[in-house]
């Protein structure tokens, strides 16, 4: 029943407070895990932690290593004889287009392993149906998202996680089976440009882990984003493959704001601001409706007859409201010379 769900769901809720109790006791006013006695400052974005709290934690992290798309091989090309470059990728639309890169997708093997992530500390899959939600996320700039999948493992390794949530509530699609869902950064380099990716990790209960949605954000000239750490030569800080994760959040294209909406405002400028409260408050009005359709079908059998009772009683008015004086004499078998008047 419904009621017996809402109960397990919010067991489960205490169930993960309690866990996230034992892990790390919060400092006040910070929203900070501290680890007891151990001496060990927790780095870990946790669920609803605070935007204050989570830009404390991200403002030093940096990318190390990044990761570069790769050419297609000739091996793939004669399996997937539609391309041989991955701008031929631009030349199909629709079904045609999720296929081919679903191919690709799978021919790099990212539908038969198993991925980790050492800042989550989490292992998961990421399946076709995966590929398809990711897919219809992307809406833009799928030649960069099928360049993704030939870098995928690494772009996994070295995401970095933004922040942490679990909106089994009303308003949004209720899964009693979810933990905890996090939102990950991370980047490849492909020619003159590094390409933001965002990843969500669904971590469940009784089940596989999953990459819910891996794609593609606009991307950023590299010198832009890369951290020279001291070094003035451009050249030679691009050697260095290191960027902060403060500086490629601050250069994120605005038209990213479902991106933007999980970043702490501290790193933002005042367009990415902007376009980060547009995308909420788009989640707002989206999430209200799904919950207002909701209660719209709470009509019970009594409700419903009244409704189509009254809407019978309009029907018969607006047609007594069209019947002419001359109708109603035909209609009654009435003449001119009966003594009965239609006044």
């Amino acid at each position: 029943s419904s009621r017996m769900k809402r109960e397990i769901i919010e067991l489960e809720r205490l169930y993960t407070e309690m866990l996230d109790t034992l892990d790390g006791t919060e400092t006040e006013g910070q929203g900070k895990a501290v680890f007891p006695d151990s001496g060990i400052d927790d780095k870990q974005i946790t669920v609803n932690m605070s935007e204050d709290a989570r830009y404390e934690i991200l403002k030093n992290r940096v990318i190390e290593k990044i990761p570069k798309s790769t050419s297609i091989s000739e091996n793939i090309i004669d399996k997937i004889t539609e391309i041989e470059h991955w701008e031929d990728i631009n030349k199909y639309f629709g079904n045609k287009k999720r296929k081919i890169i679903k191919r690709l997708a799978e021919e790099f093997g990212v539908f038969e392993k198993s991925f980790d992530n050492k800042d989550i500390e989490l292992s998961f899959n990421f399946s076709r149906n995966n590929f398809d939600e990711s897919y219809k996320n992307q809406t833009k700039n799928f030649e960069t998202f099928a360049k993704m999948f030939s870098c995928f493992e690494n772009v996994i390794d070295n995401a970095i996680g933004i922040e942490v949530h679990n909106r089994n509530k009303e308003g949004y699609k209720v899964d009693p089976t979810l933990k905890k869902a996090y939102v990950l950064v991370s980047v490849f380099e492909d020619g003159s440009y590094i390409y933001p990716v965002k990843l969500e990790v669904k971590e469940f209960f009784d089940k596989d882990n999953s990459l819910y949605v891996a794609i593609t954000l606009n991307g950023i000239k590299k010198e832009e984003v890369l951290e020279a750490r001291d070094i003035n030569d451009v050249a030679q800080a691009s050697r260095s493959s290191i960027i902060s994760i403060s500086r490629l959040l601050s250069k994120i294209n605005p038209k990213d704001k479902k991106f933007l909406k999980y970043v702490p405002s501290q790193f933002l400028n005042d367009e990415q601001i902007a376009a980060k409260n547009k995308a909420l408050e788009e989640d707002k009005v989206k999430y209200s409706k799904k919950s207002n359709q909701g209660k719209a079908l709470l009509i019970d059998d009594a409700m419903y007859e009244d409704m189509k009772r009254q809407e019978q009683i309009d029907e018969e008015k607006a047609l007594f409201k069209s019947v002419t004086q001359e109708d109603l004499v035909t209609l009654l078998g009435l003449s001119e010379e009966s003594p009965q008047k239609v006044r």
